[in-house]
């Protein structure tokens, strides 16, 4: 009796309907001001249809100058297209129109003057988000984040300038930027912004521009998850549809819309140009990520662990005495550290050799990793390579890891009483040398320096 009832209720769950798995949109947008994302246009929608993709998705390519669809194929919701061999050859039947674009843009790679992200995203808000308002989208845009319509320049972002949040509270009518008319513009909506180079003088303007373009979206009812220079970072955390690695919030204070103008380094406020002439709301310099500010005294300093160790990072010393320290860090897939005699690799560069560093906020030497690193994989040395001073230099390495406030700090002593010239630099008890674990600074590692 009991194997007649098992058996039966087997039958019954046989027949119950399954639940279907909710199919996703993927929107690629092209531009003119990305020239590599353009290139890599096709073997990124190849990792889509085989990596990604299953039966009953959508995938949209645009361009995101002209603000009109290129390309758009469905992976239709049949078994068979769970191979992924299949799904890549419904891709190839598609991407004639796609490899024409391509064409195009490499016959006439001028990017123009018009970089009007702002009318992209009404378009793409009013035709594709709304066409398919019940799937999730995972949306890239391969462009340059600095706005630019010439009809608008009250309202460009050309020359360092931002929108304040103001421009996040009104509607579409008080401001270009404004979206309290359509906050549920980009519901379930992901975007992943592959950024060109060009246009960030800093990382100071790129964490505005980041934080602008991040309040936005949220504003449209969507999620900026990915803000990055690094093409291939980009490409996987939209093909990992991966969540943002640091949100910003409204400042309330902030209620009328103005376009603020980042000053250079050395001046001490913000300048304002709102397109109605009024005064600006100033806003608190964010200093530690520019240049060498990190290693400014000014800089909160953390005594709790990082949050995590990837990411793009900068590694710098201070020291006090009337001597020549020099900074070395190594990544392991490189075979030369980067130091004052190799100021530049694939993954970073080297900043400024000063023969003596003083407590003024602006002395330094450091190195920064353009590119997200993982802090484990960083070998770090200091030499002291020329002066006399009585029971050896004591100075202080500084980590700076973006996505977190303030900065980690530690001590070192060097017990030699000359300089060495860079001699030993090999040897792993030279009273010359110190070696740093970036674990340790970071406050993950109990490990000491050796």
């Amino acid at each position: 009796m009991k194997l007649i009832s098992k058996t039966l209720a087997a039958s019954v769950l046989t027949l119950l309907p399954t639940a279907p798995v909710k199919a996703d949109v993927y929107a690629i947008a092209v531009t003119n001001f990305h020239a590599e994302g353009t290139k890599k246009l096709g073997s990124t929608l190849g990792q889509l249809a085989t990596k990604v993709l299953k039966p009953g998705d959508r995938v949209i390519v645009l361009d995101g100058t002209a603000r009109e669809k290129i390309a758009e194929f469905l992976i239709p919701d049949e078994n068979r297209f769970n191979s992924p061999k299949i799904r890549f050859k419904q891709l190839k039947k598609q991407f004639r129109p796609i490899a024409s674009y391509q064409a195009k843009r490499r016959s006439n790679p001028s990017s123009g003057d018009t970089n009007d992200h702002l009318s992209f995203f009404r378009f793409f808000g009013d035709s594709i988000r709304a066409s398919y308002p019940n799937e999730p989208v995972h949306m890239m845009l391969f462009g340059s984040p600095v706005q630019h319509d010439p009809r608008q320049p009250g309202f460009s972002m050309r020359g360092a300038v931002f929108p304040n949040d103001g421009h996040f509270t009104v509607d579409g009518y008080t401001s270009p930027y404004g979206v309290a008319d359509r906050q549920s513009h980009f519901n379930d909506t992901k975007l992943h912004f592959c950024v060109a180079n060009e246009d960030l003088q800093n990382l100071e303007y790129e964490e505005r521009v980041e934080r602008a373009w991040s309040l936005y979206i949220a504003g449209l009812g969507g999620t900026l998850a990915t803000f990055t220079r690094d093409t291939s970072t980009c490409v996987q955390r939209f093909l990992d549809k991966s969540d943002p690695q640091r949100e910003f919030l409204l400042n309330p204070e902030q209620k009328r819309p103005v376009m603020i103008k980042l000053v250079p380094s050395g001046q001490s406020k913000e300048s304002s140009q709102s397109p109605k002439a009024n005064a600006a709301q100033p806003q608190k310099r964010l200093s530690a990520n520019q240049a060498g500010r990190f290693l400014g005294t000014d800089i909160p300093v953390n005594n709790g662990p990082a949050l995590n160790k990837v990411g793009r990072l900068k590694v710098g010393i201070r020291w006090d005495c009337n001597c020549d320290l020099d900074l070395y860090v190594r990544h392991k897939s490189e075979t030369k550290p980067l130091y004052f005699s190799n100021k530049k690799s694939k993954l970073g560069s080297f900043f400024k050799d000063w023969t003596s560093s003083t407590k003024d906020a602006l002395s330094y030497e450091f190195i920064e990793f353009h590119k997200p690193v993982d802090a484990q994989d960083l070998e770090i040395r200091v030499n002291f390579y020329s002066g006399k001073v009585r029971g050896g230099p004591k100075g202080a390495v500084r980590i700076w890891l973006d996505g977190h406030d303030g900065v980690w700090e530690m001590p070192f002593h060097i017990p030699a009483s000359s300089g060495s010239k860079g001699q030993n630099r090999n040897s792993a008890n030279s009273p010359h040398w110190v070696h740093i674990n970036p674990l340790q600074v970071l406050r993950l590692s109990s490990a000491q320096n050796h």
